[in-house]
């Protein structure tokens, strides 16, 4: 009986913290096209975007899964972003990584964190970029290599729109570190863009958050 009683309450507290998804409030997430950036110019013939992630490598790595994988985002980005002007030279751009790595954070609770469903997930976006400057020969000029993260935390009792839309934003968050720390390099260390084709504001983040919890199923 003592088993019985002890039982109870954690099955009491599952109904209570696990919050179904109804999927009649559910309505995906368009993807991220970048259509509302200025584009910058630069002093190049040519630029060229390449992806040379190793791909899914981590079982824990869910980016393929996101409304917009942020490979895919990226790429979308860039091509939208700058524009080469030139007469020549070229510049690479290399993603060399684009990884959603999760993982469960246990409760701060000790009593709790030995049950899943009332654990955070922790999200990891890392994005590393490469840039390369060649000249007409070939032979490169300057290259650099910058790594972005960022992580945001999820709560058991999220929805699927909320997790999908917080996950969105948090990536547009990392692209828009990524967009002013490319301008800063572009202009002061390859010096391939002119400062006065910056835009003057940053980049805008779009995606809205939704409430966490669907009214209707959450009754804690």
């Amino acid at each position: 009986f003592k088993f019985c009683f002890f039982i109870l309450p954690v099955l009491l507290l599952a109904s209570c913290t696990s919050t179904p998804i109804d999927d009649k409030a559910y309505i995906p997430l368009p993807q991220l096209t970048f259509e509302h950036l200025v584009t910058i110019p630069v002093n190049v013939a040519k630029m060229d975007v390449s992806t040379r992630t190793k791909g899914r490598a981590n079982a824990w790595d869910i980016a393929n899964k996101l409304a917009t994988p942020p490979d895919v985002a990226m790429q979308r980005y860039l091509h939208q972003r700058y524009k080469p002007v030139g007469a020549n030279g070229v510049l690479n751009v290399n993603l060399t990584k684009a990884d959603v790595i999760v993982k469960s954070v246990p409760n701060e609770n000790s009593f709790l964190s030995y049950i899943p469903f009332v654990n955070d997930d922790e999200y990891s976006f890392e994005i590393t970029v490469e840039l390369e400057n060649l000249y007409n020969s070939g032979l490169p000029d300057r290259t650099s290599s910058t790594r972005f993260v960022r992580k945001v935390r999820v709560p058991p009792q999220a929805t699927l729109a909320y997790r999908e839309a917080i996950l969105q934003r948090t990536m547009e968050e990392i692209i828009r570190d990524i967009d002013e720390a490319l301008a800063i390099a572009l202009v002061d260390e390859y010096k391939i863009v002119n400062r006065k084709n910056l835009p003057v504001k940053a980049m805008p983040v779009k995606t809205v958050i939704p409430e966490l919890t669907h009214p209707q199923t959450n009754r804690n």
